[in-house]
Formats: C-alpha cells, structure tokens, sequence
C-alpha cells in the first residue's frame, strides 16, 4: 500500500501481492506449529470475561472478516498482525475494527513488531504476536465499549 503515493496504482498493486505473500509464508508456519487464532482468541476472551466481574457483558457475538500479517514501513520487513472483526455486545449493534485502529485508539496499547523472517520460522512467535493481540482487543473491548 505505501508504493501507491511513488507508483500510482500499480503500485498499489504491487504492495497487496507483497502482503499475500508474506500472509502465506506466515501462515505455512502457523499451520505447521498448530497455531489457531481463533482458538487464540476465544480462549483468551472466555477466560477473561468469566474472571472479570461487572463488565456488564452477558453474549459477544464475533465475526473475523480476516486475520495474519502485513508488512509495516522499515529495516528487516518488520511486520505486525492485521486483523478486521466485527462484534456485537448484548445484541447491540454490530461494530467493525481493524488492529490498527485498536493500536492507534490507545497510547497503552503496542502492536507486537517483529521481522517476517522471525515470523516466517517461529510459529511461537505468531502465537505470542496473535495472543497479544487477543489480550489488547479484550482490553479494548472492555475499555472503549
């Protein structure tokens, strides 16, 4: 995406094809290390929700429009996970968020950064980078509803 403003729309082009490269390779690794994000993500909400009283949440309902890695501007490829859900609390109405904009909502709140060479061979580090990631939407979740 950050080719666009240098290239035009083939630039733009060019960055997607970028980024859905590196998802696979990412996501070979993953599969590989039985990392499931989802799982990753409901485990970590359950355990929350049941142990923090008085959040007023009785049903989160969730959908992942999508989920993985895409490339941040810098040495090494760094990367950081990228991840749109829509979520709707006690039946109200459906909310739509990307990860960015959980990170960029909350100086509290870091994305984990890390090179896609890391990520390319270490499933243990897109399990920490999805876990992180799961414990700062839950924060989020029960912050900014």
């Amino acid at each position: 995406m950050m080719l666009m403003s240098s290239m035009g729309p083939m630039g733009m082009a060019v960055g997607v094809a970028i980024d859905v490269g590196i998802g696979k390779d990412i996501h070979e690794t993953a599969v590989a290390g039985g990392v499931d994000f989802v799982e990753i993500l409901q485990s970590h909400l359950q355990q929350t929700l049941n142990s923090a009283p008085r959040h007023g949440i009785i049903s989160l309902d969730i959908k992942i429009e999508k989920y993985g890695f895409k490339t941040e501007p810098g040495e090494n490829d760094p990367c950081v996970v990228d991840v749109e859900l829509s979520y709707s609390i006690n039946g109200g109405q459906w909310q739509t968020i990307t990860s960015e904009s959980i990170y960029s909502s909350s100086p509290d709140l870091r994305a984990l950064i890390k090179p896609f060479e890391l990520f390319k061979r270490s499933p243990v580090a897109i399990e920490r980078a999805f876990t992180l990631f799961a414990e700062d939407f839950t924060i989020f979740l029960l912050s900014y509803r």
